[in-house]
């Protein structure tokens, strides 16, 4: 067993530990020492990869940098400069709000050390000042020269396999549950699949486009995914009475402040939902062909799911964790599933997050792959990963 806890208190003379809920500065990292509390060490780590440094930069040096736009990055080395005009907020690669600077509060600006940006793959969401979305194809990206490679959408989209729309009411939680799926080419009701459950099943319709390649060409074997779609959007009665935020309530232990469905849910995903796929869609009934996949808080309930249910998951593929880590684990039962975590080293809450659970299960005797990349809290993570864990868990055709 392995239990990370804060210290108490430092001594007297210690330096306070950093912000590790933003981006400290790296002065500040550098001369604190964890000392030997294992989530300070970690923490520390996860910080000296994304810190922040002096801007070193005047207002009208930025001006020039934006050059009439409202957004504008410049990498140089580990280093890259953000700016942003009129409050416009850069999130994605680096969820941090540049400061306004001193005497030009409609220049906003900041300085990363980041590691290994050469394999950096970078997205950029950048919110307008006021509100409003953003257009995917507009979002400015950079990917380094050692970045790995991503999945791609083939042959225009096209899928030879279907994605379906469905329904499930569960009793577990009194409402009808909206389902997204994909069925490989040539499916039938009567075969024993393996399969993969997400959190916020919307993604399905996009994984399948990226699936299916591998599975025409070998490299993963025919399977089905299951998605059960988040929040609100994933119940067809109105269930506004519980709470605005009913995705977490559902995925994170001890829901949300206004309401805890966990429990709840589990029991609606793990059984009411599995039992469903087994005798709708061809599942296969053995654990072990059964994974469960999430991000963010996704990736919470991935993890969680497969560390209390390994009669229903051999596999938990948890991407970015959100909160609801696992901090101590008793030693691994036979029937353990194996976790597959991957998160960014510009994500830092998410990062320490997938540390420290990684290191509770490995301590404990679990089975685990951990896979850092060079990016943030994007979908990269996923394209970069999901084929390579997927084929890892259900082996080659």
């Amino acid at each position: 067993m392995i239990v990370f806890a804060l210290a108490a208190a430092l001594a007297a003379d210690a330096l306070p530990a950093p912000d590790w809920n933003d981006y400290p500065p790296c002065e500040e990292v550098e001369a604190f020492d964890p000392g030997d509390d294992g989530e300070l060490l970690i923490r520390t780590e996860v910080a000296l990869d994304a810190c922040r440094l002096p801007l070193g930069l005047s207002a009208a040096e930025v001006e020039a940098m934006l050059d009439g736009e409202d957004f504008a990055f410049e990498i140089e080395g580990d280093e890259i400069i953000v700016a942003t005009r009129d409050e416009a907020r850069a999130r994605g690669a680096l969820n941090a709000s540049p400061p306004a600077l001193e005497g030009a509060k409609d220049l906003h600006a900041d300085r990363f050390r980041l590691a290994r940006l050469n394999e950096g793959l970078l997205r950029f969401y950048i919110l307008p000042a006021g509100g409003g979305g953003f257009m995917l194809d507009e979002m400015p990206s950079w990917r380094g020269p050692d970045a790995p490679a991503l999945a791609e959408v083939e042959n225009e989209g096209e899928i030879e396999g279907e994605v379906i729309e469905a329904e499930l009411w569960s009793a577990a939680l009194g409402e009808t549950r909206r389902l997204t799926v994909y069925l490989p080419p040539d499916h039938e009701t009567e075969e024993s699949l393996p399969a993969v459950f997400f959190g916020d099943g919307g993604v399905v319709g996009y994984f399948a486009r990226l699936v299916e390649p591998r599975i025409l060409d070998g490299t993963l074997p025919r399977l089905v995914m299951v998605g059960a779609q988040s929040g609100q959007q994933g119940i067809v009665e109105d269930r506004s009475d519980i709470g605005s935020d009913l995705r977490n309530a559902d995925y994170l232990p001890g829901g949300t402040n206004e309401a805890n469905r966990f429990d709840a849910h589990q029991t609606f995903f793990a059984d009411e939902l599995v039992e469903h796929a087994i005798e709708t869609w061809g599942v296969s009934a053995d654990a072990a062909e059964r994974g469960v996949y999430g991000r963010s808080s996704g990736g919470a309930l991935s993890l969680q799911t497969g560390f209390r249910r390994p009669d229903r998951f051999g596999h938990a593929f948890s991407m970015s964790t959100g909160r609801g880590r696992v901090e101590q684990a008793d030693p691994a039962p036979e029937d353990a599933a194996r976790f597959y975590f991957a998160a960014g080293r510009y994500e830092p809450r998410f990062m320490a997050n997938a540390r420290i659970s990684a290191a509770a299960l490995e301590s404990a005797g679990y089975a685990v792959r951990f896979e850092p990349l060079s990016a943030g809290h994007t979908g990269e993570i996923d394209e970069a990963m999901l084929i390579e864990f997927l084929s890892d868990a259900f082996g080659e055709n």
